[in-house]
């Protein structure tokens, strides 16, 4: 094999273009890893990375990080770049970071410095004072102070964020520091003045090249912000409802999420039967956005869950649940190919949420009832007072979507959904919806 790759890359090296010379880097890689790995870090250690910066860095990634492990390869190559990730990324002895910062101390040494212990290491007060010598106009600044801010007391952590947060920094960044202010919140106001976060159009799985703003499923969320997973895990588990109108009603969150949370709001009223909640979040809903809330207009003429329960099988897209990041991209009245529809119970989380000593406790909890299970249990309940009603059938039988079209990970109870197969076949067995209807789920 090798000594076909070798004779491929000498007729690379005698081919003048552009694609015969990605070719022979390419062949390179495997024939010369070491000689290789230096070139590139050579290339990436420089001021100006030249026409192809994400191609250097991507090759450099093959080479040097084992896919298996991901961790460093061993190799003989050597450079400040290689020794610097080395180190950095944990292929060294323990305090062999501190010790290599201690005979290079210079700013990339002291970021590996940084990232490598916890508050009570004795190195900490050393680290620190080196971090403030760190001019704010560097380019390294940003990391100097998110990793001195994860080091420090609270206060300080918070002076290290601020400084940051002045900074142009890219959205990526950006939202870091807010999360680290977020955690580091003292009442709800600073929760949600850090909840919201800038939408970045990065891709991920390492490719550094961003989505293109062009995208038709992603650019309507251009200059909006969103919700990120660590509050999304507080709002959905443990801020009372009276807080979720509050910060809808307000004015410290942008437009988009007041309207998410009053949106969701209502859904968590209705599930939870608070239909003087639901009334509430239903009008500032549509205040905010009078077309998305129009389909749920007919529950301020009848606030009973019978009703709630014909908007929510209608709308497979709303949800109790607030959602993270770009949220459900699927239109609300619509089913997801992949479905992603309705609402599941919360699963337990891997570990226990940290919870704010400003949260009061919560006056409801809708984490645990399905779709499944409150819109099939509104329906058969209305079908048994009213049997005469002609949309019964219709009801009953689409009620078994719910179960059959959602993405429950999470054990549910069939138990609704059964009722209504079972009311369906024994009392309406001659229409069309019963014989269409085969199973439930």
């Amino acid at each position: 094999m090798e000594g076909k790759l070798a004779e491929a890359a000498r007729e690379f090296a005698a081919i003048n273009t552009p694609a015969a010379k990605q070719l022979l880097e390419f062949a390179n890689l495997r024939l010369h890893p070491d000689e290789r790995l230096v070139a590139l870090a050579t290339n990436l250690s420089q001021p100006r990375l030249g026409p192809h910066p994400s191609q250097l860095l991507t090759d450099f990634r093959f080479t040097f990080i084992s896919p298996e492990t991901g961790m460093p390869r061993r190799t003989k190559a050597a450079t400040p770049l290689i020794d610097w990730l080395q180190v950095w990324r944990g292929s060294g002895p323990p305090g062999s970071t501190i010790a290599a910062w201690r005979t290079h101390p210079d700013t990339p040494w002291l970021i590996a410095a940084l990232t490598s212990v916890n508050q009570q290491d004795s190195s900490v007060p050393e680290l620190l004072a080196a971090a403030r010598k760190i001019d704010p106009r560097s380019p390294a600044f940003p990391s100097v102070a998110y990793y001195a801010a994860r080091l420090s007391n609270p206060s300080a952590a918070r002076n290290w964020i601020a400084r940051a947060l002045t900074l142009k920094l890219n959205d990526s960044d950006y939202n870091r520091f807010l999360a680290a202010r977020f955690a580091l919140a003292r009442n709800f106001d600073e929760f949600l003045r850090d909840a919201p976060r800038k939408v970045s159009l990065s891709a991920i799985d390492g490719d550094p090249e961003p989505i293109s703003p062009n995208d038709s499923e992603l650019r309507r969320f251009l200059n909006h912000k969103a919700f990120d997973q660590d509050s999304v895990d507080l709002w959905n588990t443990q801020v009372p409802l009276t807080k979720w109108l509050s910060a809808a009603q307000g004015t410290a969150l942008p437009k988009n999420l007041r309207t998410d949370l009053a949106r969701t709001g209502w859904v968590r009223s209705v599930v939870a039967n608070h239909p003087e909640d639901a009334r509430a979040f239903l009008e500032l809903w549509r205040q905010l956005h009078p077309t998305a809330a129009q389909p749920a207009l007919a529950y301020l003429s009848s606030p009973n869950g019978f009703t709630a329960a014909q908007i929510l099988l209608h709308n497979p897209g709303f949800s109790p649940l607030l959602l993270g990041g770009f949220g459900r991209l699927t239109k609300p009245n619509a089913r997801a190919i992949f479905r992603d529809n309705w609402w599941c119970p919360l699963a337990k989380p891997e570990q226990p949420l940290k919870v704010p000593a400003y949260l009061p406790p919560p006056d409801l909890l809708v984490t645990k009832r399905a779709a499944s299970h409150f819109i099939p249990t509104e329906i058969v309940s209305y079908a048994k007072a009213h049997p005469d009603d002609p949309a019964i059938p219709e009801l009953l039988a689409r009620s078994l979507d719910v179960a059959h079209y959602s993405s429950c990970q999470v054990p549910t109870d069939p138990t609704p959904t059964r009722q209504a197969f079972e009311l369906l076949k024994l009392r309406y067995p001659n229409t069309k919806w019963a014989k269409q209807t085969k199973y439930w789920y």
